[in-house]
């Protein structure tokens, strides 16, 4: 099948699977929000606000503030090499061997800023839930330019415990949006550079215990179920786990129906995009052993 036409069919079935979550997203956030389980209530209550646009005036002065910043680097035509350890595009068929290779590749700023980055509502939906959290230990996996990191950052400065490590596989990568977060002023993160298969493991022994992983990088099947492997001793007693672009490609949904059937999830959201999977050690049962469905898209189409 040519390559359009399976995107143009991708497309369709995005529109249509965001039409019916949109049927019931009412009575599923009611669900959670309503749940006795203090920490699904709290991330049930943090969507509901991405859903009805419902912030403080804080909040929406950070945002202002942060979707300058995004505008400002999408209208960057600056070229920045980078090296590539991920799976490419979503029709791509790198083996594991090129991957751990790597390649070149040179993008605008602008482009990092814009197609890779988190979208608004995504971006706003991670801040929301680590505000609602007294997460130490964070990690995000895939730094590209700041944006995404810019957002956990400032959600977690009412925490002086709490800090971001963040790690890329490009080094100029890292060089880069280590002076964007700080040129925003925020201090509470630290940008690793190199493979995240190198780096993770060292970090985990560290670190001893993550309460909070954002992976978004690397979007190959065995390498997400990898990592995913990788993370469960190191999880603290409530932790969350936010696995980007679960449906980004065939691969990517196989390895996301993997993860969410895994027993150490007390409540599993797929929010569409991405999907959340709630660690709660102190609770003796497991919230509901289905998937509660959402979407926070306004709309199934991109925009900024």
């Amino acid at each position: 099948m040519p390559k359009i036409v399976k995107k143009v069919l991708r497309k369709i079935s995005k529109c249509r699977e965001t039409c019916k979550r949109k049927k019931t997203n009412n009575d599923v956030i009611n669900s959670l929000v309503n749940s006795k389980n203090i920490y699904l209530n709290k991330i049930g209550i943090s969507l509901r606000a991405v859903i009805l646009d419902e912030y403080t005036e804080t909040e929406r002065a950070t945002f202002t503030k942060l979707e300058q910043f995004r505008q400002t680097l999408i209208r960057s035509k600056q070229l920045v090499q980078i090296e590539d350890f991920g799976a490419g595009n979503s029709e791509s068929t790198r083996t594991a061997e090129e991957m751990s290779k790597g390649s070149v590749i040179n993008y605008s700023i602008g482009y990092l800023a814009s197609s890779p980055s988190s979208r608004p509502a995504y971006a706003r939906a991670l801040y929301k839930i680590l505000e609602a959290f007294d997460f130490a230990n964070c990690i995000e996996m895939g730094t590209c330019v700041g944006v995404s990191a810019a957002y956990q950052c400032f959600a977690l400065q009412h925490n002086e415990r709490s800090r971001l490590i963040t790690i890329d596989g490009s080094a100029n990568l890292c060089k880069i949006s280590r002076a964007n977060l700080t040129s925003l002023g925020l201090t509470n993160f630290e940008i690793r550079a190199g493979r995240f298969a190198d780096v993770l493991p060292g970090l985990l022994n560290e670190v001893k215990t993550v309460d909070y992983v954002f992976i978004d990088g690397h979007h190959d099947e065995r390498a997400t179920f990898d990592y995913f492997m990788q993370l469960l001793p190191y999880l603290s007693d409530v932790s969350v786990l936010i696995f980007d672009d679960v449906n980004w490609s065939d691969g990517m949904v196989r390895a996301w129906n993997l993860i969410q059937k895994h027993e150490v999830f007390t409540a599993v959201i797929d929010v569409q995009k991405f999907g959340i999977g709630l660690i709660d050690k102190t609770s003796t049962e497991k919230i509901s052993s289905d998937i509660f469905k959402i979407t926070i898209e306004k709309s199934c189409f991109k925009k900024y």
